[in-house]
């Protein structure tokens, strides 16, 4: 089952795990309950302890050999912006940010209010220094972790205090270990805080936080301290727990009608994490598929407030002044992405992805000169040269190859090979486009390759029903 749950997330080979600490806590537990019977049989029961350690050891892994092999043999490639704190070149700067990544996690846990579903980029700044407050949270959750461990490390006696210190070992095994994937130690994560790798963890929270619910109520059980309504305190305790269920109850409520829709998830989110480019991207993106194109204006410049190289806000801004005949900002904003050093990709380990964006931005800007400036033959050389740029840095672009053929065949005849040289090519990238058939045609149709251009035509009418084509297919026909 183990096995099964990591071929669906990672986390899942964490049971295996999980199980071991169980042997561990409560068959000692059980060996130490029972004095007697402990003596008897405790090299056998120690032997088969061993066993059963021995096998999950073997299967976990096992089971990690597969998952490393369905890798490649390695951890993925991830990028700078999806995990900042794992690019810091200071080993001290990387330790107290995981450590308060680590506290993060833990807040969350005990206190859910401020959820969102994506926390990376600059999200959360580094911490850089000693003097950073946020130290002060990494220490206390370290040192309640610390004793935890004592609690749990304790030898068992007959009291119902330390009967407890096996459950506090296991709630803190059912915390840590599910975690332990998540956390960087042992290899980088695609992620800063991802609020789904919690649900075990909580399990483990929850454990803990009934232990000393159940503690203390204990303890007020058996105080005689004079002056205090015993009884009415402890009512007073469970009173609050019921509280304390209820709220959490309402917050999970609450957030279920935040992930209603995109609209309301961005909306809540951007809220909690304005410090997210990402997030303030797909407000963007959706409020102008929904055809706010002003609103999604101003999501986009407020992402880049937050960061001014985030690359696809920065072009989907510009294509938004594109349409909206700013011509000048929007050239400006083609001409800065296009611009990217090729040292900044390197750093940002996304060397396809920013050439994909850098082609889009070219492609997008060949169209804007040629648009504002059809009979500039400086202007229609310069697009010629950024379709090229496009289709070398990123090959598979089919709107660079389209558009690239659709520019040679303004160049006159000469350019014609060309021009369908780059569209045959577009058409292996999408062989479903009636755009790159009928300009196929065309050219078919001019070189006097009836034939070809009739089946060109006619697999383009299946497609789209187009005036232009069918005019030119029913002069052929005769």
């Amino acid at each position: 089952l183990a096995a099964a749950a990591m071929l669906a997330k990672e986390q899942g080979v964490t049971a295996l795990g999980v199980c071991a600490a169980y042997d561990v806590f409560f068959g000692r537990a059980r060996i130490c309950t029972h004095p007697a019977a402990a003596q008897r049989h405790a090299s056998c029961s120690n032997l088969r302890q061993a066993y059963r350690l021995a096998i999950l050891v073997v299967a976990g892994g096992a089971c990690l050999g597969a998952r490393l092999y369905m890798n490649t043999g390695g951890a993925p490639d991830f990028a700078w912006d999806q995990n900042p704190a794992s690019f810091a070149t200071e080993w001290t700067t990387r330790a107290m940010s995981y450590s308060y990544i680590y506290a993060l996690n833990a807040w969350l846990l005990i206190f859910p209010y401020h959820l969102c579903c994506d926390w990376s980029d600059t999200s959360i700044p580094l911490v850089t220094t000693i003097t950073d407050l946020r130290n002060v949270a990494s220490l206390l959750l370290f040192g309640g972790l610390v004793g935890l461990l004592y609690v749990s490390a304790r030898k068992p006696i007959s009291s119902s205090a330390n009967a407890r210190a096996p459950i506090v070992g296991m709630s803190l095994a059912l915390m840590v270990l599910p975690f332990l994937p998540a956390s960087n130690l042992f290899f980088r994560v695609g992620f800063v805080v991802a609020e789904r790798l919690l649900y075990l963890p909580s399990a483990g929270a929850c454990l803990a936080f009934a232990l000393g619910v159940d503690a203390l109520d204990t303890k007020m059980a058996k105080s005689r301290a004079a002056g205090i309504n015993i009884p009415a305190c402890r009512v007073a305790l469970r009173g609050a727990v019921v509280g304390l269920v209820a709220l959490h109850a309402l917050r999970t409520v609450s957030r279920n009608n935040a992930w209603h829709s995109s609209s309301t998830l961005f909306a809540a989110d951007v809220a909690t994490n304005p410090r997210n480019p990402k997030l303030w991207y797909n407000m963007g993106l959706d409020l102008a598929n929904r055809g706010y194109v002003q609103q999604a204006e101003w999501a986009y410049r407020s992402a880049l407030q937050v960061r001014s190289t985030h690359l696809s806000s920065l072009h989907n801004l510009g294509l938004i002044l594109k349409r909206t005949s700013r011509v000048v900002e929007a050239e400006r904003i083609f001409r800065s992405i296009i611009a990217v050093e090729e040292e900044a990709i390197m750093n940002f380990r996304v060397e396809l992805r920013l050439n994909s964006q850098r082609a889009a931005a070219a492609n997008n800007l060949a169209i804007l000169l040629q648009e504002h400036n059809p009979d500039s033959k400086h202007h229609h050389d310069e697009a010629l040269q950024l379709l090229q740029w496009a289709v070398q840095i990123h090959p598979d672009d089919y709107d660079s190859r389209y558009n690239l053929g659709l520019t040679f065949l303004k160049g006159g005849e000469g350019f014609a090979h060309l021009a369908k040289e780059s569209l045959l090519k577009a058409l292996q990238l999408n062989q479903n486009s009636p755009d790159v058939l009928a300009s196929l045609g065309l050219i078919s149709h001019q070189e006097g390759d009836v034939q070809r251009a009739i089946e060109l035509y006619r697999a383009c009418l299946q497609l789209q029903e187009r005036a232009d084509v069918r005019a030119n297919l029913d002069v052929l026909l005769g």
